[in-house]
């Protein structure tokens, strides 16, 4: 699908493809302003760099958009092809208003780039709802519930 978008989207922007193992295009549609990797180390200065991620939902990719302010659309794994958590996550952030998500089975080339100019149309909306969503301190907070637990319920720890 996000071979099919290629053409209009490097129309109108630069567009950086994590692909993953084994997954690289082919040379022929790339283009100069196109750049692929099948994997990186250096995910977090992609994402410095980034203005919009799009994204599959697993729990980390969030944590690290969320973390990160980035402005994003996710696409989780349909249960078809997964337990369905990738959409529970996705789901969690868009009720929030801190992600648009596109359901796997919805995808198409056209809503994908109707997708991207309708989160960058609404980018102050988006981005105040990503400083709401609070992720960066994940450690803090699980430290503070279980502290909260024990007080409340000494006998149980």
């Amino acid at each position: 699908m996000a071979e099919a978008a290629l053409p209009d989207l490097v129309s109108r922007f630069q567009v950086v493809h994590v692909t993953g193992r084994g997954k690289k295009l082919q040379p022929h549609r790339v283009s100069s302003g196109y750049k692929q990797f099948e994997f990186t180390n250096d995910l977090h200065h992609l994402l410095a760099m980034a203005d919009l991620v799009v994204s599959r939902a697993g729990a980390t990719a969030v944590a690290e958009l969320l973390v990160a302010k980035k402005l994003n659309i996710l696409v989780p794994l349909s249960c078809h092809a997964s337990r369905g958590e990738q959409i529970k996550n996705a789901d969690y952030c868009s009720k929030n208003g801190a992600s648009c998500m596109i359901y796997e089975e919805h995808l198409s080339t056209g809503e994908l780039t109707h997708v991207i100019s309708e989160v960058l149309a609404n980018r102050p909306q988006y981005s105040r709802a990503l400083a709401r969503l609070d992720a960066a301190d994940g450690s803090g907070m699980i430290f503070a519930l279980i502290a909260e637990t024990a007080t409340a319920s000494p006998n149980m720890v």
